[in-house]
């Protein structure tokens, strides 16, 4: 299996070398891309859901929907994953756990803002949650494995 990664060898760069493989992929835009995201703003904001549906139908030419994956399908892709690849993400996984433990947010104490007015900051769990991971020019796991 070929990998889906781009190996570097950092050691093997010279200063160039190093600075292009950090940087950015150039990004691929059309001149009018601000205004048309604009107005596709302007639009959810005044219109809600109804706008969502709208500009799905438009510009992807089909409906909104929930995406669920099923345990099938994630077991058949870790299947077609090569195993150096498998070791990588399950390393950068663990590295990005790691930090956000220990940076997890506590609740607050209650804290008296007024005479009789107690307020605090309490953290929640959430049942579910949509996760849009960017392709561009760059489909990062990162971006996956920080979101989710």
């Amino acid at each position: 299996m070929t990998s889906a990664f781009k190996r570097i060898d950092w050691s093997a760069l010279d200063a160039t070398g190093k600075k292009a493989a950090l940087a950015r992929p150039a990004q691929r835009t059309a001149g009018d891309v601000t205004e048309v995201v604009r107005t596709i703003l302007d639009d959810v904001r005044m219109r809600g859901g109804a706008a969502v549906t709208d500009w799905c139908l438009k510009l992807d030419k089909a409906p909104p929907r929930r995406i669920a994956i099923t345990p099938g399908a994630v077991a058949e892709a870790r299947g077609a994953l090569p195993p150096a690849d498998a070791r990588a993400l399950r390393m950068a996984a663990e590295n990005v756990r790691v930090f956000h433990q220990a940076t997890k947010p506590e609740d607050t104490p209650f804290i008296e803002t007024t005479p009789g007015v107690r307020s605090k900051l309490a953290w929640r769990p959430i049942a579910s949650a949509g996760l849009y991971i960017p392709g561009g020019t760059a489909p990062l796991f990162s971006s996956l494995l920080m979101l989710a």
